[in-house]
């Protein structure tokens, strides 16, 4: 390998930890500027956009894209959080019920709510990767986003081995938290549902490729 496509390489790596490393703190920045509540599902849509461009080599600029995208999802993407937060409460006060009540069945029901829970995250992650690439109705959005989480089990092992890897690596190394904490997860996310979503649109169509999901 010749010494300008060894610096090439090495200059690819440096831009991309860059890039991650920004739009994590662009993603803490916005989440607090909007009092969590407000800031965090814009941002979040925000940041799983600008990863769709950079895995897609659309060299984007990272900070210009993200606040294009926080301030075009800010309405609905609060609305979406703000469901979100619902069912959030409700499957956390379930579990802290269970952990007051003295009954054998608690410790099962504990670990059925942790499981739901489980997924409920997995398919909010799904749903922000497909809401951030289609153009779809709420619907829509959601049906795909089940879809993906429940239909591909092997694509879904491997996103919770991701996360556990990635979550690894954050409590092994805490100072990577602030550069790469949720940028990391979005960036893995969309990058596996975008290897994915052909799939889906072939069982979508029944077996007729389309350009677009339904």
């Amino acid at each position: 390998m010749q010494s300008g496509e060894l610096l090439e390489k090495f200059n690819s790596i440096f831009v991309f930890i860059y890039r991650l490393a920004l739009l994590n703190l662009l993603w803490m920045l916005f989440t607090a500027l909007g009092l969590i509540f407000f800031g965090a599902g814009p941002a979040s849509a925000a940041v799983f956009e600008v990863s769709r461009k950079i895995i897609q080599r659309d060299n984007p600029a990272v900070f210009r894209h993200f606040l294009i995208t926080f301030k075009k999802t800010f309405f609905k993407a609060n609305l979406f959080f703000a469901v979100w937060t619902v069912f959030f409460v409700i499957i956390l006060a379930d579990l802290y019920l269970l952990t007051m009540w003295q009954h054998e069945f608690a410790a099962t029901a504990q670990y059925i709510i942790l499981t739901i829970m489980g997924f409920f995250t997995l398919f909010t992650m799904q749903f922000l990767a497909i809401y951030t690439h289609f153009d779809l109705p709420v619907r829509g959005m959601l049906k795909n986003a089940f879809i993906m989480t429940f239909v591909f089990p092997i694509k879904t092992a491997i996103l919770i081995s991701g996360y556990a890897g990635i979550a690894w690596m954050m409590y092994s190394v805490p100072g990577l938290i602030p550069m790469f904490s949720f940028s990391l997860i979005a960036y893995f996310t969309m990058w596996l549902s975008l290897s994915s979503f052909n799939k889906l649109r072939y069982i979508k169509n029944n077996g007729t490729r389309s350009s677009s999901l339904l």
